[in-house]
């Protein structure tokens, strides 16, 4: 009999011993758990802080594209108001001269 209760006693304290361990166990799995969901949360702020930019970045390239279209149209214009001055006054010495 008292080796029997001996016995018992051995065995409760190995399942309290093994509650114990599932217990801190879960815990763990529980903060692991946690900490997963914070960092999806931090991982998906920052993926959709990066899709901002690189929209931000694909609009600013647009705008500098348009500026830089507009800005060649102007120098184009200029270019051949030049070239238009220059025949104009090429013409007139043209005609100075055989006139002289």
């Amino acid at each position: 009999v008292a080796h029997a209760q001996a016995l018992k006693h051995a065995l409760e304290a190995k399942v309290e011993s093994v509650e114990q361990r599932l217990e801190l166990e879960a815990r763990r799995m529980e903060k692991q758990a946690i900490q997963t969901d914070q960092d999806r949360v931090e991982l998906t702020a920052s993926i959709q802080q990066l899709e901002q930019a690189c929209l931000e970045k694909g609009r600013q390239a647009d705008l500098e594209a348009h500026r830089a279209k507009e800005l060649r149209r102007g120098l184009e214009a200029e270019i051949e108001g030049f070239e238009q001055v220059l025949g104009q006054e090429a013409q007139r010495a043209e005609k100075e001269r055989l006139e002289a």
